[in-house]
């Protein structure tokens, strides 16, 4: 299952996954609707199907490599040395959410 990418910008000739048979949804939810429903397979962000991984509806599928996908994230402040207090809230709550004891694997 692949999302399909929505930007305004995006590349209709870039296809995000190799494979013989494909089908794109428009949402998410729909691609891990598909997948829980036992149509194929699909890269899901852990925090959206906790529960399903908790009930045993889906598992993580045992792959000799490339089984963690990661996404470098950059927080740049236009004004690093003087944030408001809601930049610098915003922050901190970013950096919090991405510490490496806030995720399993």
């Amino acid at each position: 299952m692949v999302v399909r990418d929505s930007g305004s910008n995006r590349d209709r000739r870039s296809v995000s996954v190799e494979v013989d048979q494909r089908w794109t949804v428009s949402q998410l939810a729909t691609s891990i609707q598909a997948v829980c429903m036992g149509y194929g397979f699909a890269w899901l962000p852990e925090g959206h199907i906790r529960e399903e991984l908790q009930s045993g509806l889906l598992k993580q599928l045992p792959l000799q490599a490339g089984s963690m996908r990661e996404a470098p994230l950059y927080l740049i402040l236009a004004n690093a040395d003087c944030p408001g207090p809601g930049v610098k809230r915003l922050a901190d709550i970013i950096s919090e959410s991405v510490q490496p004891d806030n995720f399993t694997g």
